[in-house]
């Protein structure tokens, strides 16, 4: 005190001890607390402590309390963004919780965040989902399935743990009327891509849905890559077996050592190779598995895109429509991401309408706001209206999207006690829609 009063003539100061009794400094410090990197291999200096050595302190002198702040990031027009921030903050607001919403899109911004010792964990909208789940420490079944996150939880030790609440939403609903039961002879159909769609089939495969079909728009569905670097300058072999009978890809049956077996030995295990996962690009060159094998075989460094097995193995993807006339049953269609012509574009469009009628399966919107879907190029009324006129029982996109609020509540928080705050600002802005649900 005295030397920082002799230096420091205006503003405040950060005093701090070294040596051999300066760890205690170090430890009740929560502003500036220089540490020792645990794997450096010079010799520390007395007194100097690791930031694992700093925790464990910290916890056995009961000075971690729990993180009470949870930003939403994504960007600041985000409708739905908008809709989450209303209701966490009107829920949060009688519990020892805050939240705000954060226009934030960068990835090492959002990173920096959720190292901060206040932040419990933030919800995430936009790109975020993607860019961020490899940069996580661990991630969920759910997540790594749907290649995305839209909730990362930050553990008391630093690690980031990243879930897919919108596939837990997807899940929940269904469960609640009822689709979990005989889940294993029902079959379901997901309209649309994207991480919606993905994020569906990622629910459907955790009920255990005997059949899942998947169509998806004229657009191609951008899934999610990873990218690996051999180099075969020195022709040495790839080591892996592959099968050619995945359209345009190249799936990875087994890895048999080599240049991809020394890859796995030198990455994090995130970033390893796994059986099953497809090759989908080799030096910038995609389209057919002809062409991959052709790019594979040449002697130089590979450039390598690759998707994970678990996201290619979660539906029978379905080139056209027509196969709805020989099903003999559709328990769920599932609205995902669309085109502004819905699903117009699909080959075989013409067999929904009157399967809608045939079968009367139930009909899950997952979009808010409110869109208008259409059947076919000549269809005027929404795929939703005909679903309400054959008589099939159908989820609002609202209610979807409150069970989506709810489960990374619970997630980010561990509380049960938010879902009725949220429900009353869900309530509130759907006040006076059509078809508006009862969220109380």
């Amino acid at each position: 005190q005295q030397a920082a009063a002799e230096t420091v003539t205006n503003g405040d100061f950060i005093g701090i001890c070294t040596g051999v009794g300066g760890p205690l400094s170090s430890v009740l410090n929560r502003v500036l607390c220089p540490m020792a990197h645990p794997s450096l291999s010079v010799k520390v200096p007395a007194g100097q402590l690791s930031r694992d050595d700093v925790l464990v302190c910290r916890e056995t002198l009961s000075l971690l309390g729990s993180a009470r702040h949870f930003p939403l990031f994504g960007p600041w027009n985000d409708v739905l963004l908008k809709l989450f921030s209303k209701a966490f903050c009107a829920a949060c607001s009688s519990e020892a919780y805050s939240c705000q919403r954060e226009p934030i899109e960068v990835q090492e911004e959002a990173l920096r965040q959720l190292s901060l010792a206040s932040v419990g964990g933030a919800l995430f909208q936009g790109p975020l989902r993607n860019a961020l789940l490899p940069c996580l420490d661990e991630a969920s079944e759910a997540a790594t399935c749907v290649g995305a996150v839209d909730c990362v939880i930050r553990c008391q030790d630093g690690r980031l743990v990243g879930e897919s609440s919108e596939s837990i939403a997807i899940g929940k609903r269904l469960q609640k009327l009822g689709l979990q039961e005989r889940a294993e002879q029902r079959v379901a159909l997901v309209l649309g891509g994207g991480i919606v769609g993905r994020s569906a089939l990622a629910a459907l495969r955790n009920l255990k849905f005997g059949r899942t079909l998947h169509a998806n728009s004229t657009v191609p569905d951008e899934l999610p890559t990873f990218a690996i670097t051999v180099d075969r300058s020195d022709h040495d072999l790839l080591g892996i077996n592959l099968s050619h009978n995945n359209g345009n890809m190249l799936k990875i049956e087994q890895i048999t050592g080599g240049l991809f077996l020394e890859w796995n030995q030198q990455q994090h295990p995130r970033d390893s190779v796994r059986p099953g996962d497809c090759i989908v690009a080799v030096n910038g060159v995609a389209g057919s598995a002809s062409r991959l094998v052709e790019q594979l075989s040449k002697n130089q460094v590979h450039e390598i895109l690759l998707v994970r097995g678990e996201i290619i193995d979660l539906s029978d993807p379905l080139d056209d429509l027509a196969v709805l006339t020989s099903l003999p049953t559709l328990d769920v269609i599932i609205l995902a991401d669309l085109p502004s012509n819905g699903c117009s574009g699909m080959a075989g469009c013409s067999w929904i309408p009157p399967t809608l009628v045939r079968v009367r399966p139930l009909v899950v919107e997952t979009a808010w706001p409110p869109r208008e879907v259409k059947m076919t190029p000549s269809s005027s009324t929404s795929l939703l209206e005909a679903a309400r006129q054959a008589g099939c029982d159908v989820v609002e996109g609202s209610e979807v999207r409150f069970e989506h609020a709810c489960a990374c509540a619970k997630l980010l928080t561990r509380a049960d006690t938010l879902q009725a705050g949220i429900a009353k600002v869900f309530q509130r802005e759907m006040e006076g829609l059509p078809n508006a649900p009862m969220f109380l």
